[in-house]
C-alpha cells in the first residue's frame, strides 16, 4: 500500500500543505507518483519515505532546503516509517474521527455562546426600547410643563401690569382725595 498525504502530515506533525510544499521541493528525489500533476493524488513508496523522513530530521535541526538538496543529492535518506501505510490509515482515521468530534464540540459551544449572546443583544433592544419610550413620554412632559410655565408668565406679567396700573390708580385716588395733585407741588 502506497503512503498519502495525511499520512506523511500525521508521521512528521506537519500541515497538509507543508507535505504539499515538501513534495514539490523535493520531487527530484521523489518518484513519478509523488508528483503526479495537477488534479491528481499523491502516492508515495517506501523510498519517497525515507525522503521525507530525511526533511522532517533536518528541519527539525534547523537545517535550510539547501542543506537537505546537498544530503539528498549525496545518497542520504532518513528511515522508512516503522508503520505501514494501512496501519497508518487506521490512525489517521482515529485521528481525524476524533478531530472532527472535537470540532464539532467547539462548533456547538461557539453556537450556544452564539445563542446566549443573542438573548442579551435581545434584553438589551428591549431595555431600549423601553428607555426610548421612558424618554419620548419625558420629552412630551417637559413640552407640557413649558406650556404651563409660558401660561403662568404670561399671568404674572398681567397680573403685574394690573396690579401697577391698581397702585398707580390707588395713588392718585389718594392724592385727588387730600386735594392735591402731584402736578400741583411741582
Amino acid at each position: 500500500m502506497l503512503y498519502r498525504i495525511h499520512h506523511i502530515s500525521t508521521l512528521y506533525s506537519i500541515s497538509n500543505e507543508t507535505s504539499r510544499n515538501w513534495a514539490l521541493e523535493f520531487a527530484p528525489y521523489l518518484s513519478p507518483t509523488a508528483t503526479p500533476g495537477k488534479n491528481r493524488h499523491r502516492m508515495f513508496t517506501d523510498k519517497d519515505m525515507q525522503v521525507f523522513s530525511l526533511v522532517s530530521a533536518f528541519k527539525k535541526q534547523g537545517l535550510t532546503y539547501a542543506d537537505i538538496h546537498a544530503a539528498l543529492q549525496s545518497g542520504q535518506r532518513g528511515e522508512v516509517p516503522a508503520l505501514p501505510a494501512d496501519e497508518l490509515e487506521a490512525i489517521v482515521s482515529n485521528d481525524r474521527d476524533h478531530r472532527l468530534a472535537r470540532e464539532n464540540e467547539y462548533l456547538q459551544q461557539s453556537l450556544a455562546r452564539a445563542q446566549e449572546d443573542l438573548k442579551a443583544v435581545a434584553a438589551l433592544r428591549e431595555e431600549l426600547q423601553e428607555t426610548q419610550e421612558k424618554n419620548m413620554r419625558l420629552e412630551i412632559e417637559l413640552e407640557i410643563i413649558k406650556a404651563q410655565q409660558e401660561r403662568l408668565e404670561q399671568t404674572v406679567r398681567e397680573l403685574s401690569r394690573e396690579l401697577g396700573r391698581e397702585y398707580a390708580k390707588g395713588f392718585t385716588d389718594a392724592w385727588r382725595e387730600k386735594g392735591d395733585t402731584p402736578t400741583q407741588n411741582e
